[in-house]
């Protein structure tokens, strides 16, 4: 008896396996949608005359339907379930990503992009969704960190992926376009992979994702839901920061506009160790389990403000730079996986875990925005010095309102 359960349990985890591979390659592809802005904004400006300003316009719109698509279509995914949610979004931005491709104008491009950002948006909180029916909540950590590993292998494989479409002649119509085709050679395997787990067995969970009304406005009774989104604001705003702004400090670390070339190179550090954090800190999770994992976070974003009040000690030092730079990917990325994870799966559980990460990346990704503009306007002023030392200061009041999280097993929303 105690061999056919043991049994059971490695096929399970065998399936579950399968289902987040499949997962995260659907995710991978959404990227290939996505970061393939970045590679077409300079064809676009030798191909159609358009400013940067312009490129900024495509860029602003694409996060602001992100935001308000992540806001709006988690309540939905929560009523459709996870399965449908996660294979119409995957595919509603291959169809997205091939008529951006086709657009006869500017206008119809940004219209275009930001379609497929707010289609994108159901996509996350849809693969949460997955994992309290396939995992255990000792494994829930190690299983969000496999799905967060996506965006990190999508963001650079969007790059490679266009850089490649640009190597053999293609224009900005092609970078924009080709994801439509990796995504149609996706889709057949993820039908048939993507499969909602065993593991939840009450009847109003498993008929919820199709009949019944998520209460998500409840979730904000909730203080777990309060301060995951207020810990949401602050690390995405961080970590957004340094995805804007590290090329730039590493240009002046390196001496100027001609060393352009070897700060985009130092700063794959920063994604590469991030990617590193996001493993290290769910194992670390996964063996303390929440209570202590909480601190553990808490730990991480005390070590990260002191990790960025350091930077302008090495402003002047391109190793040094480079390497304290990976160390903040390293501490950021960390916490910034398992809160939009585990922090909405303890929230709203299976039945709403696509509305309370939906709220919690969609105030995120209202940071993000004052990663660009606010400081920005700080550092014009100030220079990095003081926007570090700012930045220092977010850190340490997340690691202050990280430390009143009571995390829980994954459960239904009430």
């Amino acid at each position: 008896m105690g061999g056919d359960l043991r049994g059971e349990d490695r096929s399970r985890t065998t399936r579950g396996a399968a289902v987040l591979a499949a997962l995260s390659l659907g995710y991978i592809g959404i990227y290939l949608a996505r970061k393939n802005l970045a590679v077409a904004i300079p064809l676009l400006q030798t191909d159609l005359g358009i400013t940067k300003e312009g490129a900024g316009v495509i860029a602003s719109a694409g996060t602001l339907a992100y935001a308000v698509g992540k806001v709006g279509l988690g309540p939905l995914v929560d009523r459709v379930g996870g399965r449908a949610g996660f294979l119409v979004s995957v595919a509603a931005v291959g169809l997205c990503s091939g008529l951006t491709g086709l657009a006869p104008s500017l206008a119809f491009l940004v219209a275009g992009y930001a379609a497929n950002r707010a289609v994108a948006a159901g996509a996350w909180g849809a693969m949460l969704k997955f994992v309290p029916t396939w995992f255990t909540s000792r494994a829930a950590a190690m299983a969000v960190a496999v799905l967060s590993l996506s965006y990190v292998a999508g963001g650079f494989g969007a790059t490679m992926f266009a850089r490649e479409v640009v190597k053999h002649g293609g224009g900005y119509r092609a970078v924009f376009g080709a994801p439509a085709f990796a995504i149609a050679l996706m889709l057949p395997l993820l039908f048939l992979l993507v499969r909602q787990g065993p593991l939840v067995v009450r009847e109003d969970v498993k008929e919820a994702g199709a009949t019944a009304k998520v209460p998500f406005f409840a979730l904000f009774r909730n203080p777990t839901m309060v301060l995951g989104c207020a810990l949401s604001f602050l690390v995405t705003l961080l970590r957004e920061a340094f995805n804007t702004w590290s090329i730039d400090f590493l240009v002046q670390s390196n001496g100027g506009r001609a060393a352009l070339e070897a700060a985009a190179l130092q700063s794959v550090g920063f994604d590469v160790a991030g990617g590193l954090g996001i493993v290290v800190m769910a194992a670390a999770w996964t063996a303390l389990g929440a209570r202590r994992g909480t601190w553990l976070v808490v730990g991480s974003l005390v070590a990260l403000g002191l990790a960025i009040a350091s930077l302008p000690s090495v402003a002047t030092r391109p190793l040094g730079a480079t390497m304290l730079l990976a160390g903040v990917g390293f501490l950021v990325y960390g916490p910034f996986s398992l809160l939009g994870g585990l922090v909405a799966l303890s929230a709203g559980g299976e039945r709403a875990a696509a509305s309370a990460a939906g709220f919690i990346d969609g105030i995120g990704y209202v940071a993000s925005a004052l990663a660009g503009v606010t400081l920005g306007r700080v550092l014009d002023l100030w220079g990095y010095r003081v926007g570090f030392f700012g930045l220092a200061g977010l850190a340490f009041l997340a690691a202050a309102l990280a430390s009143r999280l009571r995390l829980e097993d994954a459960r239904p929303a009430p």
